[in-house]
């Protein structure tokens, strides 16, 4: 764990950790327009292989495009998970850090004032009720990888 920052003042330790708030809601917009992205994007092609797979059209049947195209929906919606998975992780563990920069701010500002800022999304011993955000996080860290298990099962069927 890095060392504790150290502020002047507990205004200096509020600014810095408003600044790092901002940050982490970039952070957990990126997240946000991941996961979206994903479910947009593996909702069309799930309704692309269900159609191809009802479908009775010989015309395309024999050119065996049905076929090609069977095969390689599951291959995107994999490569798409996978690549989504990892960016959210990656959003994710940033976030993380960025939660704990801004914890030892609020640690400090609950010692040096009046103020009980709870530390509900830190690391570590800072962090209150840490079961919260394990449950919180549990979407987008477990989606992507649930819907590419879903295409991998599609892909050997």
């Amino acid at each position: 764990m890095a060392k504790p920052k150290y502020f002047s003042s507990v205004d200096e330790a509020i600014g810095c950790a408003n600044y790092i708030e901002k940050l982490l809601e970039a952070e957990r917009q990126w997240i946000n327009n991941r996961v979206s992205w994903l479910f947009i994007s593996q909702t069309f092609c799930i309704m692309a292989y269900t159609t191809l797979s009802t479908t009775k059209d010989v015309r395309f049947a024999e050119r065996g495009a049905i076929g090609i195209l069977k095969s390689g929906l599951p291959i995107f919606g994999v490569a798409c998970c996978v690549v989504v998975g990892v960016a959210v992780f990656s959003a994710a563990r940033v976030a993380h850090s960025l939660e704990n920069e801004r914890g030892r701010a609020v640690l400090y500002v609950n010692e040096n004032s009046p103020a009980t800022i709870p530390m509900i999304d830190v690391a570590g011993d800072l962090r209150d009720k840490r079961w919260l955000y394990w449950f919180g996080e549990m979407p987008h860290r477990l989606l992507p990888w649930v819907l590419g298990a879903l295409w991998l099962l599609l892909m050997i069927w």
